[in-house]
Order: structure tokens, then C-alpha cells, then sequence
């Protein structure tokens, strides 16, 4: 089965209509893809979410641009002037109370306050002070900070205690970690952020992620970098580099559209590691409040209000469009005329996006990177649109593949075993430990292959261990899957672990199949395109079953 459609023309308000392989297939605004054969349809995109009101701030980002100070210096970082620059926590009073004024539910909507910097927790203590002042004054809020994982361990204790939500800039294993994001001083930052990732992992039960940059330089690496973060057990968010705001000079490390290639890999290697990060990168899962951002009002440092968390000051003419307000004497003073222009930029009101099948996932993209490009917000960066109608593009194909279609994956037969999916292709070890080992876990090897199979995935953390079972009874194989995603093996089962007259227990959040209809090897495809079913009958060419 072929994994390419028709050139995605994403110009189609009822929907995008496509072919792949002899089957018709519609993509709509609301999230739904629809099989226009069968007449079946699934949704690959969740429903709204909660609309934002602009004049109460209810379900805004607030947020508080702590420093300009950071104790790294990334290689692709927006911040233009680092320094000593701190907040004042008189400003911070007086910024928090004008938001409850103006909204008196602030306290009760759910409303994460959001600590940035520079790098926030080097002002630790003035974030105890306005987490304690504000739980005194304004009543038990919820908080988040992104931090880039460089502090000690007394600090990360209070983050664990204190914070709703956690999150750390970490770009991957120690060679992309230490390339991109150096410490101040020179010398490698990945050994304390490790240390940092696993401590969250182990300690920290609510939600945490990390936030990975991927760049022209690591993009290569994209499978590793997602195989890492899978071994250290804690959620990943890829965020793009594509023309950073302020840093016109890295321009080179952005990503072009030909990108998605290396980006289709990984929106099926999550369902493989069943590991839950965003695949599409560039869109949102959900069906958007027509806003690419969820809107922000954030304290600069000198004291504007920000509607960007890139935008950290006012500083020039060009980048204050995101400048809506100021903090005065009595409190927060809105700009409304700013505001209101800053609502209008919406997808369906960008003449490039209006008619776009994707403006309820994408929403004309970063308004922010628009403007580095075409000096107005209301316009899209012609890259970033590019790449992200790509790599949906290619998601698309893959959920046609996964809910209709169901032909790949397969084991192709050969001189050697392949593992053969849409988008991924992996090298089989028949019975050994090479390559992706293919292992039969029999009553004779069951005590003995799984540390085998551990030291083996330690040393080659890039590499999926394909695993079937025989003559075992069910609730042994269930334990062995179980060490096996304790342990973060990154494994995969090609067979159903329970017969029909085995016991019932939903292995499915496992990825595990559970029926003849879920079995990888109810076939198996030779060289020359055969297909050879699991009783050994000879089935047709592949090609004939191509629908």
C-alpha cells in the first residue's frame, strides 16, 4: 500500500477530499475524517474547547515575566539582553489585584498563573512571596512555571510542593542537550536537567513535560531524541524552531518545509511506545477557539502588559503590537483599541487561511512569527504554513492507514525480517539481539530474556523490542508486558497475548492486542509481494488488496 495522497489543496470549506490508494476520504473543519466509501468516520481531533472572554480575561494565560536572568545561553533563545532586571513585587500586587477587579471569579475559574523569565527560579524567592501573598489575599490560585532544569535540588523540592504544573526545557540526549543549550559559562547543562527530568519523573504527581526544541541541527535525530524522553518516563511537547522572533542571526537553525519528512516518522512511533505526545507539532488536537494562542495577559519588566510570552518588554516599534496595556498608579490601564485589533487576528479573518480546511487546528499559526516576516500580524509565515500543511498532511495519511485501510503494518519476509509500517521501517533480529530483536518468550526463556532484554535496550536506547508469546498462561505474559513498561522498554507485541477462551482483561492502554483483528501476524509479505496468511495458505499479491 502506497503511503502518499493527492498534493494536499487545504482550500475547501466543507473539508479536504483526497484519495488514497481506490478509497475517498474527507477531512472536516470540526475534526472529523470520513471514509466517503464506507460512510464510516472518526474524530482525530477533539471538540472546541472554552471560549475566551476578552473583557473579563477568563480563560487567559496570566502571567508574570519574573527576570531577564538566565544561567543558560541557547544557541536559539528570543531574549536579546539578558541581565540582572527583576520584578518588583509591588508591581506584581498591584497587577494581580486589578485582574481580580476586573474578573472577581479569577479565583474560582481555574486560572494558572504563569511564572517566565529569563530563567524564573534564579528569583525563587520572589515567587514564594507572591505564591504566599496571593493564597493570603486572593485565595488558593493554581500555578506554573517552565523552567530550564538548572537548580538545585532544595529549589525543585519547592517547585514539587508549590506548582500545578511543571515544565522543562530539555532538548534530548546529552550531545543535543549540551550543543544547543550551553551553560552560561560555557560547558554542558544535561547533567543536571537530567537530573532534574528523573527527580519530576519519580516525585512529581501532577502534570509535568518536557518542552523539546527541535532544530535544523537535531532534526535528525528527532527518533532518538524521542526514545530518550520515553526511557525517562515524563511527557514531551516538540515545539518548532522556525524564524524566532528577535534572533533574525539563527535563522539557520529554523526548520523548512521538507521537515516533514523526518516528523511523519514519529507521528506512528508514538503509537508503537504508546507514549503520549502531541505528533502534529505544529496544530493543535483540538478544534481551536479560532485563536492560534490561548490569549495572554502577562507583565512585562517594565511593567507593559504583554498579550506574547515572547514578548517580555515593549522595547521597539515593530514588536509592541503585543503591547495592549500598562501597569499605572491605580492599577492595570487596557488599550482598547490594541486589544481589539489583536482579536480580530483570528484564522477564518487572514485572507491566506480563511477557506483553509485546517483553521480550526492550526488558526493561521504564530501571530508573532507572521510579523518578524510581513511586518503585520494579520498575515501568515509562509514557512511555517508550508511545514504545517505537511505534516498534517502526512497525519492524515496515517489515520487512513490506521482506521480504514489497516493493510500496514506487516512483517516482510526476505533475507531479512522487516517490521514494515507506513511511515516506519524496522530491521528485525529473528531470535536475537540485534538490530530491533523479534523474540519469542517461551516457558524455556521466560526467568532468564528480560534481563537480557534490559541490558540490551540500555545500550541501544534507540531500538524497539518486538515481542510474541507462547504456552504461557495469560496472567504470566501480562506481568512480563507490565516489568517491561515499568522498566520504560520501548517494546512492541505482534500477537494477541489472550485467546478467546483466555481470561478478559483490557490490555488495550498497554498497546497489546487483544483479538484476531488486532494480530501483526495474521500475514506475512515475501520479497516479491506476496502475501502468505498465518495458516499457511497463499494469499494474492499485495497490491490486490489495496483498498
Amino acid at each position: 500500500m502506497g503511503s502518499t495522497a493527492n498534493k494536499m489543496k487545504l482550500n475547501c470549506k466543507e473539508g479536504y477530499a483526497f484519495e488514497l490508494g481506490s478509497g475517498r476520504y474527507l477531512f472536516t473543519p470540526d475534526g472529523e475524517l470520513k471514509d466517503l466509501d464506507s460512510g464510516r468516520g472518526v474524530r482525530i481531533l477533539k471538540k472546541a474547547l472554552k471560549k475566551v472572554n476578552f473583557d473579563s480575561f477568563d480563560g487567559y494565560v496570566v502571567g508574570l515575566f519574573i527576570n531577564n536572568e538566565c544561567n543558560l545561553r541557547c544557541k536559539y533563545c528570543y531574549v536579546e539582553d539578558y541581565g540582572k532586571k527583576v520584578q518588583d513585587m509591588k508591581n506584581i500586587k498591584k497587577f494581580l489585584n486589578s485582574i481580580v477587579k476586573i474578573n472577581p471569579d479569577f479565583r474560582k475559574n481555574g486560572v494558572l498563573v504563569f511564572f517566565a523569565g529569563g530563567e524564573p527560579t534564579l528569583s525563587l524567592d520572589l515567587i514564594k512571596k507572591t505564591v504566599r501573598w496571593c493564597n493570603e489575599n486572593i485565595g488558593k490560585l493554581r500555578y506554573s512555571i517552565t523552567t530550564n532544569g538548572v537548580l538545585s535540588r532544595k529549589s525543585l523540592d519547592w517547585l514539587i510542593e508549590n506548582m500545578d504544573e511543571i515544565a522543562v526545557s530539555c532538548d534530548g540526549p546529552p550531545e543535543i542537550q549540551d550543543r544547543q543549550r550551553p551553560l552560561k559559562g560555557g560547558g554542558g547543562s544535561s547533567r543536571i536537567v537530567e537530573r532534574t527530568i528523573e527527580t519530576l519523573a519519580s516525585e512529581y504527581r501532577k502534570p509535568k513535560i518536557v518542552i523539546c526544541c527541535i532544530t535544523s541541527k537535531s532534526l535528525d535525530k528527532i527518533e532518538k531524541i524521542m526514545y530518550y524522553f520515553y526511557k525517562k518516563n515524563i511527557n514531551l511537547g516538540f515545539y518548532k524552531t522556525s524564524n524566532p522572533v528577535s534572533r533574525k542571526d539563527i535563522k539557520k537553525l529554523g526548520l523548512s518545509p521538507e521537515s516533514s519528512e523526518k516528523y511523519k516518522k514519529i507521528i506512528e512511533l508514538k503509537d508503537i511506545l504508546n507514549y503520549p505526545p502531541n505528533p502534529l507539532t505544529f496544530v493543535t488536537d483540538s478544534v481551536t477557539d479560532d485563536y492560534h494562542c490561548k490569549p495572554q495577559i502577562m507583565l512585562t519588566l517594565d511593567n507593559y502588559v504583554s498579550f506574547c510570552s515572547e514578548i517580555y518588554k515593549k522595547y521597539d516599534d515593530h514588536r509592541k503590537n503585543f503591547i495592549y496595556g500598562k501597569l499605572g498608579k491605580r492599577g492595570i490601564e487596557i488599550d482598547r483599541k490594541k486589544l481589539d485589533l489583536l482579536k480580530k487576528r483570528k484564522g477564518t479573518s487572514l485572507k491566506e487561511c480563511r477557506n483553509c480546511t485546517l483553521v480550526k487546528a492550526c488558526a493561521g499559526q504564530c501571530p508573532a512569527r507572521a510579523l518578524e516576516e510581513n511586518d503585520t500580524i494579520f498575515s501568515v509565515n509562509r514557512n511555517l504554513c508550508e511545514l504545517t500543511r505537511n505534516v498534517f498532511h502526512d497525519y492524515l495519511v496515517y489515520q487512513v492507514h490506521k482506521n480504514f485501510i489497516r493493510i500496514k503494518p506487516y512483517i516482510r519476509e526476505g533475507k531479512n525480517l522487516e517490521f514494515e509500517m507506513v511511515f516506519n521501517r524496522f530491521k528485525l533480529g529473528d531470535n536475537e539481539f540485534r538490530e530491533n530483536p523479534y523474540l519469542e518468550i517461551n516457558k524455556s526463556n521466560f526467568n532468564s530474556v528480560f534481563n537480557d532484554i534490559a541490558e540490551y535496550s540500555e545500550k541501544n536506547i534507540d531500538r524497539i523490542v518486538f515481542l510474541s508469546f507462547r504456552g504461557l498462561p495469560p496472567e504470566k505474559s501480562l506481568n512480563f508486558i507490565k516489568r517491561m513498561e515499568t522498566e520504560r522498554i520501548p517494546f512492541f507485541v505482534t500477537k494477541p497475548v489472550f485467546s478467546c477462551n483466555g481470561i478478559l482483561i483490557d490490555v488495550k492502554k498497554l498497546g497489546v492486542p487483544v483479538s484476531c483483528r488486532d494480530c501483526l501476524e495474521l500475514y506475512r509479505v515475501t520479497d516479491d509481494g506476496k502475501v502468505r496468511f498465518c495458516t499457511g495458505q497463499a494469499g494474492k499479491d499485495l497490491s490486490e488488496y489495496d483498498t
